[in-house]
Protein backbone atom coordinates (compact mmCIF):
# COMPACT_ATOMS: atom_id res chain seq x y z
CA UNK A 1 0.00 0.00 0.00
CA UNK A 2 1.13 3.45 -0.56
CA UNK A 3 1.95 5.35 2.66
CA UNK A 4 2.96 8.68 3.71
CA UNK A 5 6.60 8.33 5.78
CA UNK A 6 6.89 10.51 8.88
CA UNK A 7 10.68 10.38 8.19
CA UNK A 8 13.30 11.33 5.78
CA UNK A 9 14.75 7.42 5.08
CA UNK A 10 11.96 5.02 4.29
CA UNK A 11 13.56 1.90 5.02
CA UNK A 12 13.69 3.10 8.86
CA UNK A 13 9.73 4.01 9.19
CA UNK A 14 7.39 2.50 11.91
CA UNK A 15 5.10 0.98 8.82
CA UNK A 16 8.57 -0.10 6.84
CA UNK A 17 9.64 -2.38 9.72
CA UNK A 18 6.87 -3.75 10.48
CA UNK A 19 5.80 -5.07 6.97
CA UNK A 20 9.24 -6.01 7.09
CA UNK A 21 8.40 -8.21 10.14
CA UNK A 22 5.56 -9.19 9.15
CA UNK A 23 6.90 -11.17 6.05
CA UNK A 24 9.94 -11.98 7.33
CA UNK A 25 7.46 -14.21 10.18
CA UNK A 26 6.01 -15.77 7.13
CA UNK A 27 7.99 -16.96 4.17
CA UNK A 28 6.59 -16.29 0.34
CA UNK A 29 3.81 -13.92 1.65
CA UNK A 30 6.30 -11.23 -0.16
CA UNK A 31 5.34 -11.35 -3.59
CA UNK A 32 5.08 -8.34 -6.78
CA UNK A 33 1.99 -6.87 -7.57
CA UNK A 34 2.79 -6.14 -11.08
CA UNK A 35 0.22 -6.85 -13.29
CA UNK A 36 -2.99 -8.47 -13.64
CA UNK A 37 -1.78 -11.97 -13.19
CA UNK A 38 -0.45 -11.33 -9.88
CA UNK A 39 -2.49 -9.11 -8.62
CA UNK A 40 -4.87 -11.94 -9.18
CA UNK A 41 -2.79 -14.17 -7.41
CA UNK A 42 -2.83 -12.63 -4.30
CA UNK A 43 -6.81 -12.41 -4.60
CA UNK A 44 -7.08 -15.80 -4.94
CA UNK A 45 -4.56 -16.23 -1.80
CA UNK A 46 -6.52 -14.34 1.04
CA UNK A 47 -4.37 -13.46 3.52
CA UNK A 48 -5.56 -15.16 7.09
CA UNK A 49 -6.19 -12.31 9.78
CA UNK A 50 -7.25 -15.43 11.81
CA UNK A 51 -10.33 -16.92 13.50
CA UNK A 52 -12.26 -16.40 10.08
CA UNK A 53 -10.93 -13.16 9.01
CA UNK A 54 -9.27 -12.45 5.85
CA UNK A 55 -8.44 -9.89 3.73
CA UNK A 56 -8.06 -9.72 0.00
CA UNK A 57 -6.21 -7.71 -2.38
CA UNK A 58 -8.66 -6.14 -4.90
CA UNK A 59 -6.43 -3.76 -6.53
CA UNK A 60 -2.66 -2.80 -6.88
CA UNK A 61 -0.90 -0.85 -9.35
CA UNK A 62 -3.51 -0.18 -11.31
CA UNK A 63 -5.15 -3.82 -12.25
CA UNK A 64 -7.92 -4.91 -10.16
CA UNK A 65 -8.31 -8.26 -9.38
CA UNK A 66 -11.09 -9.21 -12.15
CA UNK A 67 -9.90 -7.65 -14.81
CA UNK A 68 -6.67 -8.69 -17.32
CA UNK A 69 -5.85 -4.64 -18.34
CA UNK A 70 -4.54 -2.03 -16.32
CA UNK A 71 -6.97 0.51 -15.77
CA UNK A 72 -6.04 3.50 -18.37
CA UNK A 73 -4.15 6.20 -17.66
CA UNK A 74 -2.43 4.94 -14.27
CA UNK A 75 0.72 6.86 -13.50
CA UNK A 76 1.48 7.76 -10.38
CA UNK A 77 2.11 6.74 -7.08
CA UNK A 78 -1.75 7.33 -5.59
CA UNK A 79 -3.29 5.82 -8.80
CA UNK A 80 -1.00 2.67 -8.59
CA UNK A 81 -1.94 1.92 -4.18
CA UNK A 82 -2.95 -1.39 -2.67
CA UNK A 83 -6.51 -1.79 -1.80
CA UNK A 84 -7.32 -4.32 0.84
CA UNK A 85 -10.88 -6.21 1.16
CA UNK A 86 -10.99 -6.98 4.55
CA UNK A 87 -13.78 -9.70 5.51
CA UNK A 88 -15.31 -11.47 8.50
CA UNK A 89 -18.71 -13.07 8.17
CA UNK A 90 -21.19 -10.78 6.20
CA UNK A 91 -18.84 -7.80 7.40
CA UNK A 92 -17.11 -5.99 4.88
CA UNK A 93 -14.14 -3.14 5.00
CA UNK A 94 -12.02 -1.29 2.38
CA UNK A 95 -8.79 0.47 2.66
CA UNK A 96 -6.91 0.96 -0.03
CA UNK A 97 -4.57 4.11 1.11
CA UNK A 98 -3.99 6.72 -1.09
CA UNK A 99 -6.07 5.49 -3.98
CA UNK A 100 -7.80 7.94 -6.46
CA UNK A 101 -10.13 7.87 -8.77
CA UNK A 102 -11.43 11.23 -9.87
CA UNK A 103 -9.82 13.85 -12.83
CA UNK A 104 -7.49 16.38 -10.74
CA UNK A 105 -4.06 17.84 -11.76
CA UNK A 106 -2.65 15.34 -14.04
CA UNK A 107 -4.30 12.37 -12.55
CA UNK A 108 -7.10 10.98 -14.34
CA UNK A 109 -7.30 7.21 -13.66
CA UNK A 110 -11.16 5.75 -12.83
CA UNK A 111 -9.18 3.10 -10.37
CA UNK A 112 -11.49 3.76 -7.80
CA UNK A 113 -14.54 3.01 -10.09
CA UNK A 114 -13.01 -0.12 -11.38
CA UNK A 115 -12.74 -1.65 -7.91
CA UNK A 116 -16.41 -0.37 -7.15
CA UNK A 117 -17.61 -2.68 -9.66
CA UNK A 118 -15.12 -5.14 -9.28
CA UNK A 119 -16.61 -5.74 -5.48
CA UNK A 120 -19.78 -6.29 -6.59
CA UNK A 121 -18.41 -9.61 -8.47
CA UNK A 122 -17.36 -11.43 -5.39
CA UNK A 123 -19.25 -14.13 -4.26
CA UNK A 124 -20.10 -13.37 -0.45
CA UNK A 125 -20.73 -9.88 -1.11
CA UNK A 126 -24.65 -8.91 -0.51
CA UNK A 127 -25.86 -7.76 -3.88
CA UNK A 128 -25.67 -4.61 -4.18
CA UNK A 129 -23.89 -4.10 -0.94
CA UNK A 130 -20.61 -4.31 -1.17
CA UNK A 131 -19.09 -2.59 2.14
CA UNK A 132 -20.25 -1.86 5.52
CA UNK A 133 -17.12 0.71 6.27
CA UNK A 134 -14.89 2.33 3.84
CA UNK A 135 -11.85 3.78 5.07
CA UNK A 136 -11.82 6.95 2.93
CA UNK A 137 -9.18 6.86 0.23
CA UNK A 138 -6.76 9.42 0.15
CA UNK A 139 -7.66 11.66 3.46
CA UNK A 140 -10.38 13.04 1.90
CA UNK A 141 -8.51 14.63 -0.92
CA UNK A 142 -11.08 16.07 -3.61
CA UNK A 143 -9.44 13.34 -6.46
CA UNK A 144 -11.15 11.12 -4.68
CA UNK A 145 -14.52 9.73 -3.26
CA UNK A 146 -16.14 10.00 -6.72
CA UNK A 147 -19.96 9.71 -6.94
CA UNK A 148 -19.24 6.60 -9.29
CA UNK A 149 -17.21 4.30 -6.87
CA UNK A 150 -19.48 5.76 -3.76
CA UNK A 151 -22.47 4.81 -5.75
CA UNK A 152 -21.36 1.10 -6.65
CA UNK A 153 -19.50 0.35 -2.84
CA UNK A 154 -22.66 1.81 -0.88
CA UNK A 155 -20.83 2.22 2.28
CA UNK A 156 -22.52 2.74 5.77
CA UNK A 157 -19.81 4.66 7.44
CA UNK A 158 -16.57 6.54 6.25
CA UNK A 159 -13.28 7.32 8.69
CA UNK A 160 -11.42 9.36 7.42
CA UNK A 161 -7.76 9.09 8.45
CA UNK A 162 -6.57 12.63 8.48
CA UNK A 163 -4.48 15.37 11.01
CA UNK A 164 -3.00 18.38 10.58
CA UNK A 165 -2.03 18.60 6.83
CA UNK A 166 -1.32 21.29 3.88
CA UNK A 167 -3.44 19.92 1.13
CA UNK A 168 -6.94 20.72 1.97
CA UNK A 169 -7.75 17.37 3.33
CA UNK A 170 -10.46 16.69 3.74
CA UNK A 171 -11.98 18.30 0.76
CA UNK A 172 -15.19 20.03 1.67
CA UNK A 173 -16.69 18.42 -2.08
CA UNK A 174 -15.12 14.96 -1.03
CA UNK A 175 -17.33 15.18 1.85
CA UNK A 176 -20.12 16.48 0.33
CA UNK A 177 -20.30 13.33 -1.94
CA UNK A 178 -19.84 10.90 1.04
CA UNK A 179 -22.16 12.49 2.78
CA UNK A 180 -24.27 12.07 -0.63
CA UNK A 181 -23.73 8.41 -1.06
CA UNK A 182 -26.56 6.03 -0.84
CA UNK A 183 -26.23 4.62 2.76
CA UNK A 184 -24.05 6.71 4.47
CA UNK A 185 -25.21 7.03 7.92
CA UNK A 186 -21.91 8.51 9.78
CA UNK A 187 -18.33 10.18 8.96
CA UNK A 188 -15.44 9.57 10.69
CA UNK A 189 -12.21 11.78 10.79
CA UNK A 190 -9.22 10.49 13.22
CA UNK A 191 -8.17 13.84 13.96
CA UNK A 192 -8.65 17.96 13.89
CA UNK A 193 -8.28 18.23 9.82
CA UNK A 194 -6.29 21.61 10.82
CA UNK A 195 -5.37 24.13 7.60
CA UNK A 196 -8.17 21.96 5.41
CA UNK A 197 -9.75 24.33 3.41
CA UNK A 198 -12.71 24.87 3.40
CA UNK A 199 -13.42 22.85 6.64
CA UNK A 200 -15.54 20.42 7.39
CA UNK A 201 -17.63 23.29 9.36
CA UNK A 202 -18.50 25.03 6.36
CA UNK A 203 -19.79 21.27 4.62
CA UNK A 204 -24.09 21.41 3.98
CA UNK A 205 -23.45 17.84 5.28
CA UNK A 206 -27.15 16.47 4.05
CA UNK A 207 -28.36 13.12 2.60
CA UNK A 208 -32.50 13.14 1.42
CA UNK A 209 -32.84 15.98 3.78
CA UNK A 210 -31.52 14.13 7.19
CA UNK A 211 -27.78 15.95 8.32
CA UNK A 212 -24.84 13.47 8.00
CA UNK A 213 -23.34 13.94 11.45
CA UNK A 214 -19.18 14.11 11.24
CA UNK A 215 -17.54 13.16 14.19
CA UNK A 216 -14.19 14.71 14.42
CA UNK A 217 -12.69 11.96 17.01
CA UNK A 218 -9.26 12.84 17.95
CA UNK A 219 -9.37 9.11 19.43
CA UNK A 220 -8.86 5.91 18.01
CA UNK A 221 -12.25 4.67 16.03
CA UNK A 222 -13.03 1.08 16.54
CA UNK A 223 -14.67 -1.52 15.15
CA UNK A 224 -15.77 -4.65 16.89
CA UNK A 225 -17.59 -7.47 14.65
CA UNK A 226 -19.11 -10.56 14.93
CA UNK A 227 -20.00 -11.16 11.51
CA UNK A 228 -23.20 -10.58 12.11
CA UNK A 229 -23.49 -7.26 13.27
CA UNK A 230 -20.57 -4.96 14.50
CA UNK A 231 -20.21 -1.91 16.33
CA UNK A 232 -18.57 1.61 15.57
CA UNK A 233 -16.96 3.31 18.31
CA UNK A 234 -15.03 7.06 18.64
CA UNK A 235 -13.38 6.61 22.01
CA UNK A 236 -13.43 10.00 22.64
CA UNK A 237 -16.94 9.62 23.61
CA UNK A 238 -18.69 11.34 20.93
CA UNK A 239 -20.22 7.81 19.74
CA UNK A 240 -20.98 4.41 19.23
CA UNK A 241 -23.37 2.24 17.68
CA UNK A 242 -24.19 -1.29 16.89
CA UNK A 243 -25.81 -1.70 13.35
CA UNK A 244 -26.50 -5.50 12.07
CA UNK A 245 -24.61 -6.55 8.57
CA UNK A 246 -26.87 -6.37 5.88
Amino acid sequence: MHTEVDCEDEEQSITFRRFIGVVTAKPGLLRPLTDADSVKTAFDHAIDLGKGARARIVVANGYVFNSSTQVAKVDTQNERSVGLYVEFGEFDYLVSGDLIGRRTGGENAHVEEAVGRALLTISDTPKNDPLDVLQVNHHGGNNASDDKFLNLATPEFAIIPVGKNSYGHPDARALSRLANSPNMQTIFMTNTPEGSNPGPKELPANYKGKPVPIIISNAPIVILTNGVTYTIEAQNGDYKKEVPVD
